[in-house]
């Protein structure tokens, strides 16, 4: 997510982080070692994860400007980093 935030720097994408941990503090530290380049929001409670469906961990949503959610992801990115980068870049294209 790092690396994804860099290479879309300087076009209309955002990334946001929700953090699930009940241990906010455990969680800010393991953020701050990670150089982490978009910020994270913390939901111990989980009523995003909630409201969202998540169905597993991690989960990513790609959201367009106008508030409608085009891509959902379960599982993480290092297999299928090159699909999805494509993919924002598509839906980048049509803004």
């Amino acid at each position: 997510m790092i690396a994804m935030k860099e290479k879309f720097k300087n076009q209309p994408f955002e990334i946001i982080a929700i953090n699930l941990d009940k241990d906010k503090a455990l969680a800010e530290k393991f953020i701050a070692s990670q150089n982490i380049n978009f910020p994270v929001a913390f939901d111990p409670e989980a009523s995003v994860a909630e409201l969202y469906g998540v169905e597993g961990m991690p989960s990513s949503y790609l959201i367009d400007q106008q508030g409608k959610l085009r891509i959902r992801y379960t599982g993480f990115w290092n297999k299928s980093k090159n699909e999805k980068e494509k993919t924002i870049s598509q839906l980048l294209k049509k803004l």
